[in-house]
Formats: structure tokens, C-alpha cells, sequence
């Protein structure tokens, strides 16, 4: 869903936001699945904006699933 919405590549943004998040030093062994969501939310955020197309697509593709982000 978040690689549909924002359209391109799906390695542009959404592969950026994965990667980022993945190399996240927050990001601990024993993360939770939604800690990890949440992580990928807030790298969205920082890099493109609170209030980005990237941020409002990552957010969709979350909810989508039912994973709940903060």
C-alpha cells in the first residue's frame, strides 16, 4: 500500500524508509512488530516531512494492515 500511494520506485522513498529504519539504532533485536511500525513512521517523518505524502502513505499502509502506529 505505502509503495502504491506514493507512486515511482518502490525502492525511492519507501525502500529509503525500510532501509533507514532497518539500520535504525532504536530499532533493538526484541523490537516488537508494532514499535517497528512506529519506527518507520517516525523515520517518514524526519526525513520527508510530518505532514508529507510519504509520512500520510506509510500511516495508510500501517492502518491498512492493523498494525497501530503512534
Amino acid at each position: 500500500v505505502t509503495a502504491l500511494t506514493i507512486g515511482g520506485p518502490a525502492w525511492r522513498a519507501p525502500g529509503t524508509i525500510w532501509y533507514e529504519t532497518l539500520n535504525d539504532p532504536r530499532l533493538k533485536p526484541n523490537s516488537s512488530f508494532t514499535g517497528f511500525a512506529t519506527l518507520t513512521l517516525k523515520n517518514a517523518r524526519t526525513r520527508f516531512g510530518a505532514t508529507s505524502t510519504e509520512a500520510d502513505a506509510v500511516r495508510a499502509g500501517w492502518d491498512a494492515v492493523k498494525v497501530p502506529v503512534q
